[in-house]
């Protein structure tokens, strides 16, 4: 528990704007855009939920998923990086909702921790669609994106 109160829940979004990408000559072209809010998230000292959704909207807020396919997670759609300081405790895992969800237990670090992570999706065809399945990553550390996606563990 965290301190006398329940375990604080910390929500992540992770938007990925398919808006571009489609399948062309039995492959896919485009490229998706990310945004992870928060690109940083501080978690206190103790027992924390963290949770991460996917949302696929276009900066005119529209459903960006080319037709005829389901936007989702894969099942290690969220991996922390072996070069993190301190192992995670539990690996996140996708739930039957669609989000993906980990706990840990940040009591006693003498210092703060960084952990990084990538994240990955897929493009899945509806069952009336005869398509391919796509799969895409976001790993700063390995694209050199703006902004380190990370949770930083407070001391």
């Amino acid at each position: 528990m965290y301190g006398n109160g329940p375990m604080p829940k910390l929500p992540i979004t992770v938007n990925v704007d398919f808006t571009g990408v489609s399948v062309q000559n039995g492959a896919w072209t485009g490229t998706p855009a990310w945004t992870i809010t928060p690109n940083t998230q501080q978690v206190q000292p103790g027992n924390n939920k963290i949770t991460w959704t996917l949302t696929t909207l276009n900066a005119a807020q529209q459903n960006s998923v080319p037709a005829g396919y389901t936007a989702g997670f894969t099942s290690d759609g969220i991996l922390f990086k072996s070069t993190n300081q301190q192992a995670w405790n539990s690996a996140p895992a996708l739930q039957s909702d669609g989000t993906i969800q980990a706990d840990d237990n940040f009591h006693g670090l003498s210092q703060a921790v960084n952990y990084y992570y990538g994240t990955k999706v897929q493009l899945t065809p509806n069952a009336s669609t005869n398509g391919l399945l796509g799969t895409w990553s976001a790993d700063p550390d390995v694209q050199n994106e703006a902004g380190n996606i990370m949770l930083a563990a407070a001391k």
